[in-house]
């Protein structure tokens, strides 16, 4: 009979600080651009007025959380977050 042996292993693809910040990228691109709908902006307007209220550094930060919830409730949440740091949409 032959033994087998299972190894666990991290995947590389999902362990990678690089990978995690492709897709931190990936998704505050995706958040602006919804925003952007949203609230009828260009996406460079939305990124503007997002870095303008600390709403991007809020996302890279919190992305963890912010990528396992729906974009209509994050939208909503970090306009909410964008007011209280001065922003007026």
């Amino acid at each position: 009979m032959k033994k087998i042996s299972i190894e666990s292993s991290p995947s590389p693809c999902y362990n990678s600080p690089m990978n995690l910040e492709k897709d931190k990228t990936e998704y505050i691109v995706a958040f602006v651009s919804e925003f952007a709908k949203k609230y009828k902006l260009s996406e460079k307007e939305a990124f503007n007025y997002l870095d303008r209220f600390k709403a991007v550094d809020f996302l890279e930060r919190q992305y963890n959380i912010a990528h396992t919830l729906s974009f209509s409730q994050m939208v909503s949440d970090v306009a909410v977050f964008c007011r209280k740091n001065g922003g007026g949409l």
